[in-house]
């Protein structure tokens, strides 16, 4: 064949390949005090499709640096460090990991001929009761995703509604780990600013099979001081003081006494 020929034809199946789809960094396990220390995402699909809408906006990790995910894992690392009975292994199972933004609330919705409902449930309604915040959470971020063009986030948020519990179960498979449900995280209340909410449960694995839970639930905002659009040193001070909570909460769990 034709050299030019034969190179116009590799050109142009590499021009015919896909663009590389973005893979945001996820740490691999690593080592504390002799304890593997493994994180395992379990967010449901639609926290990790990242939008941007008029009220509520969901960012991918990148927005911060270090990325969240180290972050989570380095503070694991120093809370092993100082247990005094040394696990074998830990593992982070995360079913909530959020870096949310909020504007001021867009005027009321009205419909014409009548209430507009959301599974069932007048949208008046949501906000209130148990998981009230979550729901309202939920919907706010489902609302700008349709109003941004996104159908997909929109029915994938919507679709959180429909059930009860919206958390889900988190059972570490190390061997036949049974499920540990995890309460609502108090998501209640979301003021306009940066947020990070942060939810799972820890398992740590002593020698001879004994396993310890430990679940987490923190939700981290500040203001968006600066008025900047792009939102990334609010995000980041909401990471930062999450990471302060999370690690709160959990040597509370462990038995740990509180950080001076």
């Amino acid at each position: 064949m034709n050299r030019g020929v034969l190179l116009g034809v590799v050109l142009l199946a590499a021009g015919c390949q896909a663009p590389p789809k973005l893979v945001e960094p996820f740490p691999e396990p690593s080592r504390s005090s002799g304890a593997w220390v493994v994180l395992e995402d379990r967010r449901p699909g639609w926290e990790r499709a990242p939008f941007e809408g008029p009220v509520v906006s969901l960012y991918r990790f990148s927005r911060v640096s270090p990325n969240p995910w180290g972050r989570l894992q380095k503070a694991t690392e120093a809370i092993v460090a100082e247990l005094p009975d040394k696990p074998e292994r830990v593992d982070v199972v995360v079913t909530s990991f959020r870096l949310v933004s909020k504007v001021a609330e867009a005027p009321p919705r009205t419909e014409e001929g009548g209430t507009v409902q959301v599974a069932g449930r007048n949208v008046g309604l949501l906000g209130t009761g148990k998981t009230g915040g979550y729901e309202r959470t939920t919907y706010d971020m489902a609302r700008s995703a349709q109003s941004a063009g996104d159908q997909k986030g929109a029915q994938n948020a919507l679709s959180q509604l429909a059930f009860q519990g919206n958390a889900p179960s988190a059972g570490v498979q190390v061997g036949e780990a049974p499920a540990v449900e995890l309460p609502e995280g108090p998501l209640d209340g979301l003021a306009p600013g940066a947020h990070c909410a942060l939810r799972g449960v820890i398992r740590l694995t002593y020698p001879g099979g004994r396993d310890t839970d430990v679940p987490f639930a923190v939700l981290a905002g500040r203001p968006n001081e600066t008025g900047s659009r792009y939102w990334g040193e609010t995000l980041e001070q909401a990471t930062q003081l999450a990471m302060v909570q999370f690690t709160r909460e959990v040597r509370r769990g462990v038995g740990l006494p509180p950080r001076e």
